[in-house]
């Protein structure tokens, strides 16, 4: 069996720079629901952990979370407010669970 995931095989430093500015998306996936524990999450929060300690201010939830927030937020007319809320973050990590 093979699975084949997003993140690259090589090592963080080589993905992100200690200096490389937060100006892009960055996405880890799985190919395979079969094939659990290839590290995403593990990834986002070190990566979420460093920004933190390089003064960046980031938000972490999970991706059901967030959709709850856009259909409460949605039902509320209130989109908006919402949006602003993450305009305040340098990063925004969305784990799947």
């Amino acid at each position: 069996m093979q699975h084949s995931c997003g993140a690259a095989s090589g090592p963080i430093p080589a993905l992100l720079p200690a200096t490389a500015p937060l100006t892009q998306s960055l996405l880890f996936f799985c190919l395979s629901c079969l094939f659990p524990g290839t590290g995403k999450t593990h990834l986002s929060i070190g990566l979420g952990i460093k920004a933190c300690m390089e003064d960046y201010k980031v938000f972490f939830t999970t991706v059901p979370r967030l959709i709850t927030q856009l259909r409460e937020c949605r039902s509320q007319k209130s989109l908006r407010t919402l949006e602003g809320r993450f305009e305040k973050f340098d990063l925004v990590i969305c784990d799947e669970f």
